[in-house]
């Protein structure tokens, strides 16, 4: 899985460091980063991420020992270690902005999903996240939509990537590896908004990309 991520996201170790610099107030250690998955004896809930730390919520950890339920497993941590990358190393506002966060932690979960079931799974997949976005009774522009929104999980997560899928359509799978590694190498460890992924996402692309983010950030779902 992490080898998967890295390619998009680039190496997680410059995450780490960048994160243990923000927290000591000076250069990051160049440990190896450990990750830990904790099941809650008591969970309702659904699963989160810390820098180290990724909880999963107890019915889902029960496909621990079900092949059956493998794939759902694995596609969850894939989303929470896109968290890592998004979330706890790149920062932002989770309550304000979520997409920024959900996003691109989604989009973690669709490129596993691709290179472990193929290209077919990947597009079933945005298939079901565009009928969700359809479907929501209070359809609004991505920028508007906060945690408090009931929909928040069709509107700004899935069709958060949504959007960053289509991006790598219009980009091409380097450049868009390229426009998130260095995204996050510049900005891991520090808060950032929407508009300054999407400023540099022109510059890395060497197009205007602001209509096409617009579309998303600023319109409905049609």
């Amino acid at each position: 899985m992490l080898p998967v991520l890295e390619k998009w996201f680039g190496p997680l170790d410059t995450v780490t460091r960048n994160i243990d610099a923000r927290s000591a107030g000076g250069p990051g250690s160049r440990r190896p980063p450990r990750l830990a998955v904790a099941v809650p004896p008591r969970s309702n809930w659904g699963g989160y991420s810390r820098p180290n730390l990724i909880v999963a919520p107890r019915p889902l950890s029960s496909g621990l020992r079900d092949p059956d339920r493998a794939t759902e497993v694995t596609a969850f941590l894939a989303h929470e270690m896109g968290h890592l990358w998004y979330g706890s190393g790149v920062l932002s506002d989770m309550m304000g902005e979520p997409w920024m966060s959900e996003a691109f932690a989604e989009f973690a979960r669709l490129v596993f999903i691709e290179a472990e079931l193929g290209r077919e799974a990947y597009r079933d997949r945005l298939r079901r996240y565009a009928e969700a976005v359809a479907g929501a009774s209070d359809p609004r522009p991505m920028r508007e939509v906060s945690t408090a929104h009931p929909e928040m999980d069709a509107l700004a997560r899935r069709r958060g990537a949504l959007m960053l899928a289509e991006l790598r359509e219009k980009v091409g799978d380097p450049l868009m590896a390229r426009i998130l590694g260095e995204f996050t190498a510049r900005h891991a460890g520090h808060t950032v908004r929407g508009e300054d992924f999407v400023r540099e996402a022109c510059l890395t692309a060497g197009v205007d990309l602001r209509e096409f983010f617009s579309s998303y950030l600023d319109r409905p779902p049609a």
